[in-house]
């Protein structure tokens, strides 16, 4: 199946870094690094449940294509998505700590793989809790060489730098909410995420519910997704419906 890793990938590119945080308060306009740092400690948070609707407008050089997601979590246990088309199901996904098994109803096939494969085609290593905290939109704060801090009127900028990565936050000088953030790898490609429209949740945690991701792809293209959700909701309890019917097929 052509689109099975594009699918794969594209999904967890939808849900890195969503920028979900505390309170938004009004702070001071200059900030030490010590206070920036704090910030962005205080931007996680835990969480047992997330749910969350969204459209997706998905752009790249193999597919254009606009689709509706809902996306579930349970901490430590398992990440559940289904991707619709024209109201018509067309891809349900389950993720666990060992394993994910992908259903493409419009063709009745399903492939079952191990969580390494996950590794394998988004090219870092990451962990189930890592896949769990960047969906659900805890910032990843990542142990590293340096840190540079550069702060303006409007802006401020803070970049990580470990080995051949580096990620760097611009943040509002206004309230510390994420604007924008950015991941280089050692091959120097780049993804750039866009933060826009924060909302308030019932829990007082204020989070962007449009999101825009530019991505590398192959000869120097780069894809786009951007994802404007309309519903999101933090430790209540959904289910998690995942069966593989009995007629659909396994494929590599």
């Amino acid at each position: 199946m052509k689109y099975n890793s594009l699918f794969i990938i594209v999904l967890l590119v939808c849900f890195v870094s969503c920028a979900s945080g505390k309170k938004l308060r009004i702070l001071k306009k200059d900030y030490t690094t010590s206070d920036i740092l704090k910030a962005l400690e205080n931007h996680n948070q835990d969480f047992t449940w997330f749910h969350g609707k969204a459209s997706a407008e998905i752009r790249t050089t193999a597919e254009s294509r606009d689709v509706h997601m809902v996306l579930r979590m349970r901490h430590d246990s398992a990440v559940w998505v289904v991707v619709k088309k024209y109201e018509v199901e067309a891809a349900r996904m389950l993720i666990t700590p060992e394993e994910y098994t992908l259903l493409l109803r419009l063709e009745d096939v399903y492939q079952k793989a191990s969580f390494d494969k996950i590794r394998n085609m988004v090219g870092i290593n990451i962990g189930f809790a890592d896949v769990q905290q960047w969906m659900f939109g805890n910032i990843i704060l990542p142990e590293n060489d340096s840190i540079d801090v550069v702060q303006n009127e409007n802006d401020i900028t803070v970049a990580f730098t470990s080995g051949n990565w580096s990620i760097k936050y611009v943040l509002d000088n206004t309230n510390l909410t994420v604007k924008k953030a950015s991941v280089l790898d050692e091959t120097k490609r780049e993804m750039t995420i866009l933060y826009d429209h924060y909302k308030k949740l019932k829990n007082g945690t204020y989070v962007a519910f449009t999101r825009s991701f530019l991505f590398p792809e192959g000869s120097g293209a780069t894809g786009s997704v951007k994802l404007k959700f309309s519903e999101i909701e933090v430790n209540i309890p959904k289910e998690l419906k995942f069966v593989i019917p009995s007629h659909y097929r396994e494929f590599e």
